[in-house]
């Protein structure tokens, strides 16, 4: 069943290890702004770059100054991208005439390349004229990728370094990126692209003669044989290159890489493949090697590769399962569901394909996922769900409690309350050491074994028992008078012992959703509790503050 699939997805995985960690090494340079190895005759466009920039624009930025540099270049990007649309009708490269692209349209398309989600509501050759493709698409197919590489830089420099004051400088980053691994792995690929048939040239249509005629009726009910098919043409190559090199998606062609002049053969789709996955895979090396670690950029891999597999194996074998609607119809299914596919292509190349391009988040596809199977359908849709690490912790909450401790550069008090909210056990911002990770591995897996509640339903810190069932509490054996909201406080403490209850939660589960921002209400109660069940109030041992986030109840000694 996985003879034509295991050997396809063993190649992929050793051609992305052997491209992607040399690369990986060399982004490592171009992170370290020094000079690159076998591109110093580049060094002299990059000063150039800095030069017409002025001085200081290679001065090193905090955080903030980074993240305005990045939106400011990038609301500029996409105004060139909406201007250039809508104007496209009185530009020159546009053979076949195309009009002005509408506000609304322009506008979508706009936002959606800057932000690298490249949606297109729009057919490719139909709509945008060659100078469009060119300029503008392809344009912000380069810039939103080479802005993820620069805040991939900035990232990892927060990790590596003992203070956070600067992460580098958003300009240089994205010189560089572009600059030194974007363009170069863009020329490479797209004259690969060409050599194999990808499209590349200025013409604006070819004529070819269809082998089976076809007989029409026209709208006012004449007559009409078609025996010519008009094909666009275009600059297809270089747009295919940084289009999957930029995980970006957005095709020059409608049907994207279904399309043979974007993907001719299986040789090409393997390439595009790697393609696809080879600077996100050079980055876990990068990582590596900028923490001073490669055994964190290998674990980083190893991660993402087994999520990786499992999905696309799960998507082959969905799709090599006959369609039972079609065998109901006495068609032979019997070589699986190729529905949506590409014959040339074929079931093994689309699953991996259909896998590769949503676990990186590219648009780029060569079948139809809405023709997939339910479970092979499946697969994209939750390779496209695994985004920000937030909406992950809430996921797996969703049906596990697996321990989950964040580790994260940021060090803001309303980051650290999003994740413990969504479900985390703990949060360690950095800068952390190794020791305390592992106290604070141990204390998480110590609170995940201890018996929180006892036979009785009772649960026990202390001298002190909460009886959930009779609703009271005892200390040392005698009652102990709470108020109702002592005690409801309590008890949702009880509830989820061991673990960081954020000052919103405990709010809202005992005073109501319109008093998440009352945290006085909190200080007051946590006080008169650690004064009727604290051997010493004022050095708790089990009624925890957790500075900034929330309370603990630690059931412990």
């Amino acid at each position: 069943m996985f003879t034509d699939f295991l050997p396809l997805l063993a190649v992929f995985l050793v051609v992305l290890l052997l491209l992607g960690y040399p690369l990986g090494l060399f982004m490592a340079r171009v992170a370290d702004a020094g000079a690159v190895p076998g591109m110093r005759w580049l060094a002299r466009g990059e000063a150039l770059f800095y030069r017409a920039a002025g001085e200081g624009s290679t001065a090193a930025q905090g955080w903030k100054a980074y993240a305005l540099a990045l939106v400011a270049f990038n609301a500029v990007g996409a105004l060139a991208v909406y201007l250039l649309q809508r104007v496209q009708g009185w530009l020159p490269l546009n053979p076949a005439n195309l009009p002005n692209v509408g506000a609304d349209s322009s506008f979508n398309t706009a936002v959606s390349f800057v932000a690298n989600t490249n949606w297109q509501g729009y057919s490719g050759e139909q709509t945008m004229s060659i100078l469009t493709q060119m300029l503008a698409l392809a344009g912000q197919n380069f810039f939103p990728a080479a802005t993820g590489i620069a805040v991939a830089f900035a990232l990892i420099r927060g990790f590596a370094s003992r203070s956070s004051k600067s992460i580098g400088n958003f300009w240089v980053d994205l010189t560089r990126s572009t600059l030194y691994i974007l363009l170069p792995l863009s020329l490479v690929w797209a004259v690969f692209f060409a050599s194999q048939g990808v499209v590349q040239n200025f013409s604006g249509q070819v004529e070819a003669q269809v082998l089976d005629p076809t007989s029409y009726t026209l709208p006012d009910g004449g007559a009409a044989r078609a025996t010519i098919q008009v094909i666009p043409m275009g600059p297809v190559a270089s747009q295919e290159a940084i289009k999957l090199l930029g995980t970006n998606g957005g095709g020059y062609f409608n049907a994207n890489s279904a399309h043979p002049f974007e993907n001719p053969n299986a040789l090409t789709n393997f390439v595009q493949t790697v393609g696809i996955f080879l600077i996100p895979a050079g980055l876990c090396f990068s990582f590596g090697r900028m923490v001073g670690d490669m055994r964190q950029g290998w674990a980083v891999l190893a991660t993402m590769s087994i999520l990786f597999v499992a999905a696309a194996t799960l998507a082959y074998a969905a799709e090599q399962q006959a369609n039972p609607v079609l065998a109901a119809l006495g068609v032979d299914a019997s070589g699986g569901n190729m529905e949506g596919k590409e014959t040339r292509f074929g079931i093994a190349a689309s699953s991996l394909f259909a896998a590769v391009t949503t676990a990186a988040s590219c648009g780029a596809v060569n079948a139809m996922h809405d023709s997939f199977m339910p479970l092979g359908g499946m697969v994209p849709m939750v390779l496209m769900q695994l985004g920000e690490g937030i909406d992950f912790i809430g996921d797996v909450r969703k049906w596990s409690a697996v321990p989950i401790i964040v580790l994260s550069a940021r060090t803001m008090e309303s980051e650290k309350i999003r994740a413990l909210d969504a479900g985390a056990d703990d949060y360690l911002a950095k800068p952390f050491g190794t020791g305390e990770l592992l106290a604070r591995v141990r204390a998480t897996l110590r609170r995940q074994r201890q018996p929180a509640e006892r036979g009785d339903g009772s649960v026990r810190f202390g001298a002190v028992s909460v009886h959930p069932h009779e609703r009271t509490v005892t200390r040392d054996g005698k009652h102990v008078h709470l108020t109702p909201t002592e005690y409801r406080l309590l008890a949702v403490l009880a509830g989820n012992a061991g673990r960081v209850m954020t000052n919103p939660q405990l709010l809202r589960a005992v005073w109501g959703p319109g008093h998440a921002e009352s945290g006085h209400y909190l200080r007051i109660y946590m006080g008169h509790l650690r004064h009727k069940l604290e051997e010493d109030p004022a050095q708790p041992r089990h009624l925890l503050t957790e500075t900034g986030v929330g309370y603990r109840l630690w059931l412990g000694q």
